[in-house]
Order: structure tokens, then sequence, then C-alpha cells
């Protein structure tokens, strides 16, 4: 068994969707299955728990079909949250739908759609839209994404307030086992304007040793290392990620299990 060379493709770093560091080392879908295994009618269990404040988070995701995929996930802390996540592919779109709910009530409702706008022999234009709603607000983003074979060029911005929510990125594919990303982000957090961050990461497959390892440095004074590693011969995926901040001089950090059911 050894990781697959076409699980490793379609799970490259994507800032499209994932533009935080804990995005990178799990998410909602598996990024590393065994060989000669179909990933359809397959469920995939992810248990990880993160300290310093003890949080535990379970997901367990389900490939129905080569379109549909769907997954749930229960967090404790800070109060016991349940996600539910349905993703259906169609020929050049995506639709994901994304439900939060805590003890007893709907914490917010999420639709995306991203969709092939143009498509050339060597490049590729995507479009899509993230609508969020919560209990207190209602959130719009749009994005744009060029492509060149594994390189993309991402803008995504929020409808209501563009220049004060925005993100610019750059990913840039150096071989087939090793993809940066270079991101600028400006946003306002509780209607205090934050400064531009700026981040840069890595994602560098070992293939021999089935050994993924993602990295993070930021303008925030972040340092973050994750190592993603493939048992042999049995269907367990390890993780284990740290994240350092400098400046608070604060450590977090946090392990994972991947089970192939």
């Amino acid at each position: 068994m050894h990781i697959d060379q076409r699980s490793l493709e379609k799970f490259k770093i994507d800032i499209l969707k994932n533009i935080t560091f804990y995005s990178l080392i799990g998410g909602n879908q598996a990024s590393i299955v065994l060989n000669n295994v179909q990933q359809e009618n397959i469920p995939m269990c992810i248990i990880k728990f993160h300290t310093p404040n003890k949080n535990l988070m379970f997901s367990v995701s389900h490939w129905w079909t080569p379109s549909l995929t769907t997954t749930i996930r229960f967090e404790t802390i800070p109060q016991q949250r349940f996600w539910s996540y349905v993703e259906y592919r169609r020929p050049n779109e995506t639709y994901e739908l994304i439900g939060e709910y805590g003890t007893g009530h709907i914490l917010s409702i999420q639709f995306s759609y991203l969709s092939c706008l143009c498509q050339r022999v060597n490049y590729q234009i995507d479009g899509g839209i993230n609508v969020r709603i919560t209990s207190q607000e209602k959130l719009a983003d749009i994005g744009l994404r060029l492509k060149h074979s594994s390189d993309s060029i991402i803008f995504k911005c929020n409808l209501y307030d563009p220049l004060e929510h925005y993100l610019i990125g750059i990913q840039r594919c150096i071989n087939t086992n090793f993809t940066i990303g270079f991101l600028a982000e400006k946003k306002r957090n509780y209607h205090v304007q934050q400064p531009i961050k700026f981040s840069l990461m890595s994602q560098w497959h070992l293939n021999k040793i089935g050994l993924r390892v993602n990295t993070l440095v930021n303008t925030q004074h972040e340092l973050g290392l994750a190592l993603t590693h493939q048992i042999r011969y049995f269907p367990f995926v390890l993780q284990t990620f740290g994240l350092y901040s400098w400046s608070m001089h604060k450590f977090k950090w946090g392990v994972g299990l991947q089970v192939l059911l």
C-alpha cells in the first residue's frame, strides 16, 4: 500500500477553499487513501484532539457515489457543536451545503457553488460564490481562480464590503510532490479593521515513506508544522500538528487519526 497519486493531485493545496492552516491538515475529506481502493462507498473516520483547549473533534465522511460526499462532524469546545456537510459534483461544477448546529438551535447555514467559466488547452477560469447565514448576520463572498496546469491565482472578496474583506493568493506547483502557496488577506473582525496578513504555505509529499509535510509562516508571527503519515499495511493515517506564536509566546498542538472503515 502507498499514497495514491490520483488522490494527491486532487487534494493539493486549494487556496480558494482551504485558506487556514488547520484546513490543510484534514478538512472534511481524506487526503491519503489506500492504493487500488475505490473512493466510492468508503467511509472515512477522523478523530482529532487540539490542545491546550482540550477540544475533541470527531468526523465521518462517506463517498456514496463519485459525485456525492457527505460528512458529519462533532466538536466539544468551546461548546458542543455539530456540522453536517454535503458535496455534490457535476462535470465542471461543485455544490456544497454546510449546516452548523449548537445545543438545540441552528448556528449557521452555508452554501457554496464553484463552476468552470472558461477552459482552454492549458488554462481554466473558475468562479464561485459562498453564502453564509447566521443568527447575527448574512455574509456572501465571490471568488475567481485562474488555473494553468497545477498552478493558480485566486481573488476572493466580500460582496458587501470588497475593499475591507478580500484575499489574493498564488499557488505554485514546483513538482508533483512539492507545492507552495502565498496569501495576502485583509478582513475586519468584530468591526475592528485588521492589518493585511501575508502567509507562506507549503505542502510536500514524501511518497516512499508515506509522509506529507505542511508548513506555514505569516506576518502575525505564527509558525506552523503538520505531519501526516500513513501506516503501512493498515488503513490508518496519523497526524500531528503544532502552531507557535513567537509574539504571544503561545504554542498550540494536537494529534489526529484517520481510519478507513
